[in-house]
């Protein structure tokens, strides 16, 4: 496996995008477009400053001559799994409505590595989805009121029905979450991190 896939696998399985990894490592995202690209090898100083990003204890993993990520790295998979059960753990609002950001942060909390770019963005998601849910449902009332002149037993009933869309979306989207970090891909491209 050749530096340029090593650099990019390490980086997706830490969640990072490459502006993530150039502002974490204080390296150029121009220098890690052209390591990734195959255009350059990478400094010893440069691939160190990676490495230290990337939480890699010796920056020679990133060498095309040694072993692969997955031989060398029992690490990055615990935090992999971690973003796996924090995806999961959003699942809870199908049971308990709005919890689906309360488990998530309890174990981004408990984790290790906070600075896991796949747990910041699935709790970055969970939070937003929830207020704006909670902004949606308190907003919802007054304007088919309004707009309407929509009673309360009618209020009511597109109250719940739209709650229930959302929460189907949400757990739509934590399903293909699950598949993306499964597959090692960069996951939630669309969400702001708020963290």
């Amino acid at each position: 496996m050749k530096n340029e896939a090593k650099l990019k696998e390490f980086r997706n399985v830490k969640g990072f995008t490459q502006e993530e990894l150039a502002s974490n490592s204080n390296v150029s995202i121009r220098t890690i477009q052209r390591i990734e690209k195959g255009l350059s090898k990478g400094s010893p100083h440069t691939l160190k400053e990676l490495a230290k990003a990337l939480e890699i204890n010796d920056w020679k993993l990133l060498l095309e001559d040694t072993p692969s990520l997955k031989s060398q790295s029992p690490n990055l998979d615990k935090r992999s799994i971690g973003a796996k059960r924090m995806n999961l753990a959003s699942l809870a609002v199908v049971v308990i409505p709005f919890s689906n950001f309360i488990l998530p942060l309890i174990l981004f909390l408990k984790a290790k590595s906070k600075g896991d770019g796949n747990m910041k963005k699935i709790l970055s998601f969970q939070i937003l989805w929830s207020f704006f849910t909670i902004l949606l449902l308190v907003l919802m009332p007054l304007l088919s009121h309004l707009i309407f002149d929509l009673v309360k037993p009618q209020i009511i009933s597109i109250l719940v029905s739209t709650y229930f869309l959302l929460v189907a979306a949400n757990v739509f989207l934590i399903l293909i979450t699950a598949s993306q970090l499964n597959k090692k891909e960069e996951i939630l491209t669309f969400v702001p991190n708020i963290l």
